[in-house]
Protein backbone atom coordinates (compact mmCIF):
# COMPACT_ATOMS: atom_id res chain seq x y z
CA UNK A 1 0.00 0.00 0.00
CA UNK A 2 1.18 3.50 -1.14
CA UNK A 3 1.29 6.43 1.53
CA UNK A 4 -1.99 8.96 0.84
CA UNK A 5 -2.25 12.36 -0.58
CA UNK A 6 -1.31 15.42 1.42
CA UNK A 7 -4.95 16.30 2.59
CA UNK A 8 -5.71 12.80 3.02
CA UNK A 9 -5.97 13.52 7.25
CA UNK A 10 -8.36 16.63 6.85
CA UNK A 11 -10.72 14.52 4.11
CA UNK A 12 -10.76 11.02 6.29
CA UNK A 13 -11.07 13.64 9.30
CA UNK A 14 -14.99 14.63 7.41
CA UNK A 15 -15.89 11.57 6.07
CA UNK A 16 -15.54 9.77 9.59
CA UNK A 17 -17.45 12.47 11.41
CA UNK A 18 -20.20 11.99 8.61
CA UNK A 19 -20.78 8.49 8.86
CA UNK A 20 -20.34 8.46 12.94
CA UNK A 21 -23.19 11.29 12.53
CA UNK A 22 -25.32 8.93 10.60
CA UNK A 23 -24.86 5.47 12.37
CA UNK A 24 -24.78 7.42 15.77
CA UNK A 25 -28.26 6.53 16.52
CA UNK A 26 -28.29 3.07 15.72
CA UNK A 27 -24.70 2.29 18.36
CA UNK A 28 -25.56 -0.16 20.87
CA UNK A 29 -29.45 -1.41 18.52
CA UNK A 30 -29.82 -4.64 18.91
CA UNK A 31 -29.92 -6.95 16.19
CA UNK A 32 -34.10 -7.02 16.22
CA UNK A 33 -33.96 -3.25 16.45
CA UNK A 34 -32.15 -3.19 13.56
CA UNK A 35 -34.15 -5.18 11.18
CA UNK A 36 -37.11 -3.50 12.20
CA UNK A 37 -35.71 0.16 11.59
CA UNK A 38 -34.50 -1.95 8.06
CA UNK A 39 -37.77 -2.73 7.63
CA UNK A 40 -38.84 0.65 7.89
CA UNK A 41 -36.03 1.68 5.27
CA UNK A 42 -35.45 -1.10 2.82
CA UNK A 43 -32.45 -0.63 1.27
CA UNK A 44 -30.55 1.38 4.08
CA UNK A 45 -26.94 0.80 3.62
CA UNK A 46 -26.78 2.94 7.20
CA UNK A 47 -29.15 -0.11 8.58
CA UNK A 48 -27.69 -3.10 6.85
CA UNK A 49 -24.52 -1.95 8.35
CA UNK A 50 -25.56 -1.41 11.78
CA UNK A 51 -27.33 -4.49 11.69
CA UNK A 52 -24.01 -6.38 10.66
CA UNK A 53 -22.32 -4.41 13.87
CA UNK A 54 -25.44 -5.74 16.37
CA UNK A 55 -25.13 -9.36 15.00
CA UNK A 56 -21.51 -9.44 15.15
CA UNK A 57 -21.48 -8.00 19.01
CA UNK A 58 -24.09 -10.54 19.83
CA UNK A 59 -21.86 -13.45 18.67
CA UNK A 60 -23.55 -14.00 15.27
CA UNK A 61 -20.55 -13.53 13.06
CA UNK A 62 -22.13 -15.69 10.40
CA UNK A 63 -25.09 -13.34 10.35
CA UNK A 64 -23.34 -10.43 10.46
CA UNK A 65 -21.47 -11.55 7.14
CA UNK A 66 -24.67 -12.25 5.61
CA UNK A 67 -25.98 -8.41 6.21
CA UNK A 68 -22.99 -7.35 4.99
CA UNK A 69 -23.32 -9.11 1.93
CA UNK A 70 -26.22 -7.44 1.17
CA UNK A 71 -24.90 -4.20 2.31
CA UNK A 72 -22.70 -4.99 -0.61
CA UNK A 73 -25.54 -5.57 -3.23
CA UNK A 74 -26.38 -1.81 -2.02
CA UNK A 75 -22.99 0.05 -2.29
CA UNK A 76 -20.43 -2.15 -3.77
CA UNK A 77 -17.87 0.52 -3.83
CA UNK A 78 -19.02 1.46 0.15
CA UNK A 79 -15.37 0.79 1.65
CA UNK A 80 -17.01 0.84 5.07
CA UNK A 81 -18.50 -2.71 4.36
CA UNK A 82 -15.14 -4.09 3.28
CA UNK A 83 -13.41 -3.19 6.78
CA UNK A 84 -16.28 -4.50 9.04
CA UNK A 85 -16.58 -7.57 6.77
CA UNK A 86 -12.70 -7.96 7.36
CA UNK A 87 -12.83 -7.27 11.16
CA UNK A 88 -15.46 -10.38 11.49
CA UNK A 89 -13.05 -12.59 9.02
CA UNK A 90 -10.90 -12.02 11.56
CA UNK A 91 -12.53 -12.58 14.42
CA UNK A 92 -13.30 -16.11 12.75
CA UNK A 93 -9.82 -16.87 12.16
CA UNK A 94 -10.56 -16.38 8.47
CA UNK A 95 -7.36 -15.03 7.80
CA UNK A 96 -6.82 -15.06 3.79
CA UNK A 97 -10.48 -13.90 3.19
CA UNK A 98 -10.12 -11.19 6.02
CA UNK A 99 -6.81 -9.72 4.25
CA UNK A 100 -8.79 -9.39 0.85
CA UNK A 101 -11.40 -7.98 2.15
CA UNK A 102 -9.33 -4.92 4.19
CA UNK A 103 -7.13 -4.85 0.98
CA UNK A 104 -10.40 -4.46 -1.35
CA UNK A 105 -11.16 -1.44 1.53
CA UNK A 106 -8.24 -0.10 1.08
CA UNK A 107 -8.46 0.81 -2.87
CA UNK A 108 -12.06 1.75 -2.55
CA UNK A 109 -10.83 4.23 0.12
CA UNK A 110 -7.16 5.35 -0.67
CA UNK A 111 -6.59 7.74 2.07
CA UNK A 112 -8.24 6.37 5.33
CA UNK A 113 -6.07 4.25 7.58
CA UNK A 114 -8.82 1.11 8.37
CA UNK A 115 -6.74 -1.03 5.62
CA UNK A 116 -3.59 -0.44 7.34
CA UNK A 117 -5.19 -0.94 11.04
CA UNK A 118 -6.82 -3.98 9.67
CA UNK A 119 -3.71 -5.92 7.99
CA UNK A 120 -1.65 -4.77 10.57
CA UNK A 121 -4.30 -6.78 13.16
CA UNK A 122 -3.88 -9.59 10.95
CA UNK A 123 -0.36 -9.81 10.63
CA UNK A 124 0.40 -9.38 14.27
CA UNK A 125 -1.91 -12.40 14.89
CA UNK A 126 -0.13 -14.36 12.04
CA UNK A 127 3.22 -13.55 14.03
CA UNK A 128 4.01 -11.95 10.72
CA UNK A 129 6.32 -9.70 12.35
CA UNK A 130 8.13 -8.14 9.70
CA UNK A 131 4.67 -7.66 7.64
CA UNK A 132 4.03 -5.67 10.82
CA UNK A 133 6.99 -3.95 10.64
CA UNK A 134 6.37 -2.70 7.16
CA UNK A 135 2.88 -1.97 7.31
CA UNK A 136 3.56 0.83 10.45
CA UNK A 137 6.13 2.54 8.30
CA UNK A 138 4.16 3.36 5.92
CA UNK A 139 1.09 4.11 8.16
CA UNK A 140 4.12 6.36 10.11
CA UNK A 141 5.06 7.76 6.55
CA UNK A 142 1.62 9.60 6.82
CA UNK A 143 2.06 10.49 10.56
CA UNK A 144 5.47 10.01 12.13
CA UNK A 145 3.82 10.10 15.53
CA UNK A 146 0.88 7.72 14.92
CA UNK A 147 -0.06 6.24 17.64
CA UNK A 148 -1.43 3.17 16.91
CA UNK A 149 1.80 2.48 14.55
CA UNK A 150 4.17 3.92 17.07
CA UNK A 151 2.68 1.09 19.13
CA UNK A 152 2.71 -1.72 16.88
CA UNK A 153 6.12 -1.02 15.47
CA UNK A 154 7.49 -1.24 19.31
CA UNK A 155 6.14 -4.43 19.71
CA UNK A 156 6.90 -6.15 16.30
CA UNK A 157 10.60 -5.15 16.93
CA UNK A 158 10.24 -7.03 20.45
CA UNK A 159 9.10 -10.09 18.95
CA UNK A 160 12.38 -9.57 16.28
CA UNK A 161 14.67 -9.24 19.17
CA UNK A 162 15.49 -5.96 18.22
CA UNK A 163 15.10 -4.63 22.01
CA UNK A 164 17.43 -1.75 21.46
CA UNK A 165 14.67 -0.13 18.79
CA UNK A 166 11.64 -1.60 20.66
CA UNK A 167 12.69 0.22 23.48
CA UNK A 168 13.24 3.50 21.65
CA UNK A 169 9.96 3.75 20.33
CA UNK A 170 8.60 2.30 23.87
CA UNK A 171 10.07 5.78 25.42
CA UNK A 172 8.24 7.64 22.46
CA UNK A 173 7.95 11.39 23.49
CA UNK A 174 4.32 11.87 22.92
CA UNK A 175 3.10 8.32 23.79
CA UNK A 176 5.60 6.66 26.03
CA UNK A 177 3.14 7.21 29.16
CA UNK A 178 0.39 5.15 28.18
CA UNK A 179 0.42 2.07 30.02
CA UNK A 180 0.60 -0.14 27.10
CA UNK A 181 3.81 1.75 25.82
CA UNK A 182 5.18 1.62 29.65
CA UNK A 183 4.71 -2.05 30.16
CA UNK A 184 6.08 -2.61 26.85
CA UNK A 185 9.31 -0.20 28.30
CA UNK A 186 9.16 -2.38 31.30
CA UNK A 187 9.55 -5.62 29.28
CA UNK A 188 11.94 -4.43 26.77
CA UNK A 189 14.31 -3.22 29.83
CA UNK A 190 13.58 -6.94 30.88
CA UNK A 191 15.12 -8.50 27.91
CA UNK A 192 17.84 -6.20 27.98
CA UNK A 193 19.17 -7.05 31.41
CA UNK A 194 18.23 -4.40 33.29
CA UNK A 195 16.54 -6.10 35.81
CA UNK A 196 16.40 -3.58 38.51
CA UNK A 197 15.02 -0.72 36.74
CA UNK A 198 12.42 -2.68 34.52
CA UNK A 199 11.37 -4.32 38.61
CA UNK A 200 10.63 -0.47 39.23
CA UNK A 201 8.62 0.37 35.80
CA UNK A 202 6.20 -3.03 37.12
CA UNK A 203 5.87 -1.89 40.30
CA UNK A 204 4.98 2.01 39.22
CA UNK A 205 2.35 0.68 37.04
CA UNK A 206 1.37 -1.38 40.32
CA UNK A 207 0.88 1.33 42.16
CA UNK A 208 -1.45 2.99 40.02
CA UNK A 209 -3.80 0.41 39.43
CA UNK A 210 -3.15 -3.17 41.75
CA UNK A 211 -5.23 -5.36 39.59
CA UNK A 212 -3.04 -5.10 36.89
CA UNK A 213 -1.93 -8.46 35.75
CA UNK A 214 0.36 -8.01 33.42
CA UNK A 215 2.19 -5.80 35.41
CA UNK A 216 1.85 -8.09 38.30
CA UNK A 217 3.62 -11.14 36.18
CA UNK A 218 6.24 -8.94 34.98
CA UNK A 219 7.04 -7.85 38.48
CA UNK A 220 7.63 -11.37 39.35
CA UNK A 221 9.50 -12.25 36.53
CA UNK A 222 11.81 -9.46 37.62
CA UNK A 223 12.42 -10.46 40.61
CA UNK A 224 12.61 -14.01 39.98
CA UNK A 225 15.39 -12.89 37.85
CA UNK A 226 16.97 -11.36 40.57
CA UNK A 227 16.06 -14.15 43.11
CA UNK A 228 17.81 -17.04 40.99
CA UNK A 229 20.36 -15.41 38.61
CA UNK A 230 23.03 -17.82 38.38
CA UNK A 231 20.76 -21.33 38.99
CA UNK A 232 20.53 -23.30 35.63
CA UNK A 233 16.98 -22.30 34.36
CA UNK A 234 16.29 -18.90 35.81
CA UNK A 235 16.50 -16.99 32.24
CA UNK A 236 13.81 -19.44 30.34
CA UNK A 237 10.94 -17.40 29.86
CA UNK A 238 13.38 -13.93 29.62
CA UNK A 239 15.36 -14.76 26.79
CA UNK A 240 15.63 -18.42 25.58
CA UNK A 241 18.62 -19.17 23.65
CA UNK A 242 18.26 -21.49 20.04
CA UNK A 243 19.84 -24.23 22.09
CA UNK A 244 17.26 -24.34 25.08
CA UNK A 245 14.27 -23.74 22.42
CA UNK A 246 15.45 -26.74 20.76
CA UNK A 247 15.63 -29.01 24.19
CA UNK A 248 12.49 -27.74 25.00
CA UNK A 249 10.79 -29.25 21.60
CA UNK A 250 12.69 -32.46 21.81
CA UNK A 251 11.07 -32.88 25.70
CA UNK A 252 7.66 -31.61 23.95
CA UNK A 253 7.57 -34.58 21.48
CA UNK A 254 8.32 -37.15 23.76
CA UNK A 255 5.15 -35.77 26.21
CA UNK A 256 3.32 -35.63 23.25
CA UNK A 257 4.49 -39.24 21.76
CA UNK A 258 3.71 -40.39 25.25
CA UNK A 259 -0.16 -39.04 25.62
CA UNK A 260 1.00 -35.94 27.88
CA UNK A 261 -0.95 -33.63 25.98
CA UNK A 262 -1.81 -30.88 28.70
CA UNK A 263 2.51 -31.28 29.37
CA UNK A 264 3.65 -30.95 25.65
CA UNK A 265 1.29 -27.60 25.22
CA UNK A 266 3.21 -26.17 27.99
CA UNK A 267 6.15 -26.78 26.38
CA UNK A 268 6.04 -25.60 22.79
CA UNK A 269 3.86 -22.49 24.71
CA UNK A 270 7.48 -22.14 26.49
CA UNK A 271 9.04 -22.66 23.10
CA UNK A 272 6.82 -19.94 21.62
CA UNK A 273 8.33 -17.46 24.06
CA UNK A 274 11.85 -17.98 23.51
CA UNK A 275 11.43 -18.73 19.24
CA UNK A 276 7.47 -16.45 18.37
CA UNK A 277 6.59 -18.62 15.10
CA UNK A 278 8.48 -21.64 15.70
CA UNK A 279 6.64 -23.91 13.14
CA UNK A 280 7.35 -27.06 14.52
CA UNK A 281 5.91 -25.38 18.07
CA UNK A 282 3.01 -24.05 16.29
CA UNK A 283 2.28 -27.46 14.29
CA UNK A 284 2.41 -29.30 17.79
CA UNK A 285 0.13 -27.30 18.92
CA UNK A 286 -2.33 -27.04 16.33
CA UNK A 287 -2.28 -31.09 16.27
CA UNK A 288 -2.37 -31.09 19.32
CA UNK A 289 -6.01 -29.16 19.40
CA UNK A 290 -7.43 -30.17 16.46
CA UNK A 291 -7.19 -33.81 18.24
CA UNK A 292 -8.88 -32.52 21.56
CA UNK A 293 -11.89 -30.84 19.10
CA UNK A 294 -10.55 -27.23 19.42
CA UNK A 295 -10.47 -26.26 15.45
CA UNK A 296 -10.03 -22.73 16.07
CA UNK A 297 -7.03 -23.13 17.97
CA UNK A 298 -5.95 -25.35 15.63
CA UNK A 299 -6.81 -23.17 12.20
CA UNK A 300 -5.00 -19.61 14.19
CA UNK A 301 -1.71 -22.03 14.58
CA UNK A 302 -1.82 -23.80 11.34
CA UNK A 303 -2.36 -20.39 9.52
CA UNK A 304 0.87 -18.80 11.48
CA UNK A 305 3.14 -21.70 10.34
CA UNK A 306 1.57 -20.72 6.61
CA UNK A 307 2.08 -17.82 6.76
CA UNK A 308 5.69 -18.43 7.63
CA UNK A 309 6.36 -20.81 4.69
CA UNK A 310 4.36 -23.48 2.87
CA UNK A 311 4.39 -26.75 5.12
CA UNK A 312 1.89 -29.71 3.39
CA UNK A 313 1.16 -31.28 7.13
CA UNK A 314 -0.33 -27.67 8.18
CA UNK A 315 -1.72 -27.02 4.85
CA UNK A 316 -4.06 -30.26 5.39
CA UNK A 317 -4.56 -29.59 8.55
CA UNK A 318 -6.28 -26.33 7.91
CA UNK A 319 -8.34 -27.54 5.55
CA UNK A 320 -9.24 -30.29 7.92
CA UNK A 321 -10.39 -27.34 11.01
CA UNK A 322 -11.76 -24.94 8.28
CA UNK A 323 -13.74 -27.86 7.18
CA UNK A 324 -15.22 -28.31 11.31
CA UNK A 325 -15.56 -24.62 11.31
CA UNK A 326 -18.32 -24.65 8.43
CA UNK A 327 -15.53 -22.41 6.41
CA UNK A 328 -16.51 -25.00 3.27
CA UNK A 329 -16.18 -21.68 1.06
CA UNK A 330 -12.67 -21.14 2.17
CA UNK A 331 -11.64 -24.74 2.95
CA UNK A 332 -12.09 -25.16 -1.05
CA UNK A 333 -10.29 -22.30 -1.99
CA UNK A 334 -7.31 -23.20 0.01
CA UNK A 335 -7.74 -26.89 -1.17
CA UNK A 336 -7.43 -25.61 -4.84
CA UNK A 337 -4.07 -23.81 -4.27
CA UNK A 338 -2.65 -27.07 -2.35
CA UNK A 339 -3.73 -29.46 -5.32
CA UNK A 340 -1.64 -26.55 -7.30
CA UNK A 341 1.48 -27.44 -5.57
CA UNK A 342 0.74 -31.52 -5.07
CA UNK A 343 -1.45 -32.42 -8.13
CA UNK A 344 -3.22 -34.32 -6.54
CA UNK A 345 -4.76 -35.22 -3.16
CA UNK A 346 -7.70 -37.18 -1.63
CA UNK A 347 -8.37 -34.18 0.58
CA UNK A 348 -8.17 -31.48 -0.65
CA UNK A 349 -10.04 -33.13 -4.04
CA UNK A 350 -12.98 -34.32 -1.48
CA UNK A 351 -13.03 -31.02 0.45
CA UNK A 352 -13.79 -29.48 -2.91
CA UNK A 353 -16.39 -31.51 -3.64
CA UNK A 354 -18.36 -30.84 -0.65
CA UNK A 355 -18.31 -27.36 -0.91
CA UNK A 356 -19.68 -27.51 -5.10
CA UNK A 357 -22.71 -30.47 -3.60
CA UNK A 358 -23.67 -27.99 -0.80
CA UNK A 359 -23.64 -24.65 -3.25
CA UNK A 360 -26.12 -27.17 -5.54
CA UNK A 361 -23.26 -27.78 -8.30
CA UNK A 362 -24.01 -31.96 -8.15
CA UNK A 363 -21.80 -32.49 -11.68
CA UNK A 364 -19.04 -30.69 -10.64
CA UNK A 365 -19.12 -32.35 -7.27
CA UNK A 366 -19.58 -35.96 -8.67
CA UNK A 367 -16.63 -35.31 -10.99
CA UNK A 368 -14.61 -33.94 -7.80
CA UNK A 369 -15.63 -37.10 -5.83
CA UNK A 370 -14.42 -39.23 -8.80
CA UNK A 371 -11.17 -37.59 -9.21
CA UNK A 372 -10.66 -37.87 -4.71
CA UNK A 373 -10.54 -41.85 -5.22
CA UNK A 374 -13.05 -43.93 -7.14
CA UNK A 375 -12.54 -46.87 -5.16
CA UNK A 376 -12.77 -45.17 -1.62
CA UNK A 377 -16.46 -45.83 -0.36
CA UNK A 378 -16.53 -41.93 1.37
CA UNK A 379 -15.73 -40.15 -1.95
CA UNK A 380 -18.21 -43.27 -3.70
CA UNK A 381 -21.17 -42.28 -1.34
CA UNK A 382 -20.45 -38.59 -2.08
CA UNK A 383 -21.07 -39.47 -6.09
CA UNK A 384 -23.52 -41.63 -5.08
CA UNK A 385 -25.95 -38.14 -3.41
CA UNK A 386 -25.04 -36.48 -6.68
CA UNK A 387 -26.82 -38.59 -8.48
CA UNK A 388 -29.79 -38.75 -5.89
CA UNK A 389 -30.17 -35.20 -6.05
CA UNK A 390 -30.22 -35.10 -9.94
CA UNK A 391 -33.04 -37.80 -9.58
CA UNK A 392 -30.66 -40.40 -11.27
CA UNK A 393 -32.11 -42.75 -8.76
CA UNK A 394 -30.76 -46.11 -10.72
CA UNK A 395 -27.25 -44.53 -11.09
CA UNK A 396 -27.77 -43.55 -7.17
CA UNK A 397 -29.01 -47.01 -6.19
CA UNK A 398 -25.90 -48.99 -7.78
CA UNK A 399 -23.35 -46.74 -5.80
CA UNK A 400 -25.41 -46.81 -2.37
CA UNK A 401 -25.21 -50.46 -3.00
CA UNK A 402 -21.51 -50.35 -3.88
CA UNK A 403 -20.63 -48.15 -0.73
CA UNK A 404 -23.14 -51.15 1.44
CA UNK A 405 -20.46 -53.90 -0.29
CA UNK A 406 -17.43 -53.01 1.85
CA UNK A 407 -19.34 -51.32 4.62
CA UNK A 408 -22.72 -52.89 5.15
CA UNK A 409 -23.38 -50.47 8.05
CA UNK A 410 -22.83 -47.30 6.67
CA UNK A 411 -25.63 -45.05 7.70
CA UNK A 412 -25.28 -42.80 4.54
CA UNK A 413 -25.72 -45.30 2.30
CA UNK A 414 -28.72 -46.57 4.17
CA UNK A 415 -30.22 -43.79 3.72
CA UNK A 416 -30.13 -43.26 0.63
CA UNK A 417 -31.51 -46.46 -0.68
CA UNK A 418 -34.26 -45.94 2.11
CA UNK A 419 -35.10 -42.81 0.68
CA UNK A 420 -34.97 -44.17 -3.34
CA UNK A 421 -37.22 -46.79 -1.90
CA UNK A 422 -39.82 -44.34 -0.81
CA UNK A 423 -39.45 -41.77 -3.77
CA UNK A 424 -38.94 -44.22 -6.53
CA UNK A 425 -39.76 -47.95 -6.06
CA UNK A 426 -38.27 -50.46 -8.37
CA UNK A 427 -36.89 -47.55 -10.65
Amino acid sequence: MQGGRPAWALRFLLCLLAVLGALAPSRGMTSRACRDALAAEPGSLRWQIALAEALRAEGQSAAALLALTEARTVAPRCAAVRFLEGEILLDQGRYEAARQAFEAGGELAPDAPDAWYGLIRLHRALRNWEAVLALCRDLRQRDPDHPFAVLNEAWAHFNLRQYEEADRLYSHPRHGRTRLMRLGKAWTRLRLGNVEEAGTLFRALLQEDPADADAAWGLREAEGVVLYKGLAGWGLSVNDTPAEVAALLDRAARFAALGRQAEAIDLWFYALKGDPGNATACLGLAAAYAAQGDPARANYYYSVILNRGWDPDAARGRIRALGALGAWSEAASFSADLLQRVGTDSLALGTMAWFRYSVGDFEEAYRLYERAGPQDPTMTLGRAWCRFMQKDYPASRTLFREVLASQPANPGAIEGLALIENLAPGR
